[in-house]
């Protein structure tokens, strides 16, 4: 090989190093590009399993373990009740207590959220489309 072609080759790997370890350095030394997202809460008598896997602690066997739960011994009346399913114990209740909602009064605050119920909420083309029952 000649030292024309030695040269070139030198030259050509030397930038594909150069190339390869700024590229790795960007990598290592970018923030992640992917943040989740935290509910404001879950109502855990409406929530599919996908819905509670969102919840901080909660994986796909706690989220099925609360649905059958709640399909075995009906709604869950209050946040306390939650620990009656197996695999939740305080430590990863009290995680959760911003997060979710059950029970009568937990109702009440999804009832005064909901458009329907607030009075002028809708715009005037729906309130106009919107017929009596």
């Amino acid at each position: 090989m000649s030292a024309r072609w030695r040269r070139i080759l030198w030259l050509w790997s030397a930038a594909v190093l150069l190339s390869a370890g700024r590229a790795l350095w960007r990598g290592l030394a970018a923030p992640p590009a992917v943040t989740t997202a935290q509910p404001r809460w879950i109502d855990v008598n409406r929530a599919s399993v996908d819905e509670l896997q969102v919840l901080p602690g909660v994986g796909p066997g706690r989220a099925e373990a609360i649905v059958l739960e709640r399909i075995r011994r009906g709604p869950f009346a209050a946040f306390e009740d939650l620990a009656r399913v197996e695999g939740l114990g305080p430590g990863t209740l009290q995680p959760l207590r911003p997060f979710v909602r059950a029970g009568a009064q937990d109702r009440a605050v999804t009832a005064r959220m909901r458009p329907e119920t607030l009075s002028g909420s809708l715009p005037a083309d729906d309130q106009r489309r919107r017929r009596p029952n």
